[in-house]
């Protein structure tokens, strides 16, 4: 990973949208700060490795549909021995789709931090699971403009997972996606199937 020194400069539209969103944010008692988080400015795939050039953008912009200015966040999916994907739903009182459902952990990136620790601290503070067996899947640039970097943590069968209060709720969802709830999001079906193709790590 490699930081550049200068800012993300946004469009006057798309920073007085975010404005905008942190207002609404506010008024609905939900965390409403902004802070200076990454943006992948480029990626290029080795053999052996990922080389990322990371740039600071302002969180809020993420709240921008079609806007995002390709704010980087982590998204780290955890399979169970298995193959059983790790569901929680998002507390109501969260900035960011609160009230759905997702798989694993996620979260913003602080400028000049490493995207995997963030991953790994993630997987802690929400499940518990931060001495998970991780590896990278993806990295995929999503409608709204944001891109995530997509990890999958393999769990032993002793792993217990313990929740904190991001998630009023929590389950294992089988790894055939059919069998998942109805309301189950097809982007999240198309990311467990992708992930799927990864062979789990010996636990």
């Amino acid at each position: 990973v490699r930081w550049r020194t200068d800012a993300y400069e946004p469009a006057p539209q798309a920073a007085a949208a975010a404005d905008a969103a942190l207002e609404r944010l506010a008024a609905r008692g939900s965390p409403s700060h902004d802070s200076m988080a990454a943006r992948l400015s480029r990626a290029r795939a080795r053999d052996d490795r990922l080389e990322l050039e990371l740039q600071p953008v302002r969180w809020a912009l993420r709240l921008v549909d079609g806007a995002a200015a390709e704010s980087l966040f982590i998204h780290c999916l955890v399979r169970s021995p298995e193959g059983d994907w790790l569901a929680g739903r998002r507390a109501p009182w969260l900035a960011v789709l609160p009230g759905a459902w997702h798989l694993g952990a996620a979260g913003a990136v602080d400028a000049g931090d490493d995207p995997i620790a963030t991953m790994r601290q993630e997987l802690d503070e929400e499940w518990g699971l931060g001495g998970a067996l991780l590896r990278l899947a993806a990295v995929l640039l999503e409608p709204s403009r944001r891109t995530v970097l997509l990890g999958v943590a393999d769990v032993a069968g002793t792993a217990e997972p313990r929740p904190n209060d991001e998630h009023d709720a929590w389950a294992w969802w089988p790894a055939d996606t059919g069998l998942w709830p109805d309301d189950a999001p097809t982007d999240m079906r198309l990311t467990a199937t992708l992930a799927a193709t990864l062979a789990p790590l010996p636990t």
